[in-house]
């Protein structure tokens, strides 16, 4: 098994993400790419079956996102009544709220069982992760 971490940036339409192999689930030790706004962390695993078919497979480690510290919530009654699609979003999907994320201009749902604002400064060790190490 493998461990990587997945980070996710804006795109022109939908969101982009990329992988990149990481040593520990130490959430201090995942550094944020200058584009990124969340990651998530995967397993990976890949290997032959006995009569030597090619496999490989994937999980999530805890099935969370994280955010960055920049990163903020915001209820559906203080986004901007200019964000008209924004709105209609929220209240179509019954998103309470939205995570602004590190540049203010990328929304996201907000699920607080799901998602994660990790904390400014050195520690953003998850009582979530604390149980992998």
């Amino acid at each position: 098994m493998e461990l990587y971490v997945r980070y996710w940036t804006p795109g022109i339409i939908v969101a982009e993400s990329w992988d990149v192999r990481i040593s520990t689930l130490d959430l201090n030790k995942v550094p944020w790419p200058d584009r990124a706004y969340a990651f998530q962390l995967v397993e990976k695993a890949s290997g032959e079956s006995e009569d030597g078919i090619a496999m490989s497979g994937e999980r999530m480690i805890d099935g969370l996102f994280y955010y960055h510290p920049d990163s903020q919530i915001v209820p559906y009654n203080h986004v901007p009544a200019s964000e008209t699609a924004l709105r209609s979003n929220m209240r179509c999907n019954d998103w309470d709220c939205v995570i602004y994320t590190r540049w203010n201009n990328w929304p996201q749902p907000y699920k607080p069982e799901k998602h994660v604002i990790l904390p400014s400064g050195e520690d953003h060790m998850s009582e979530h992760i604390k149980i992998w190490l």
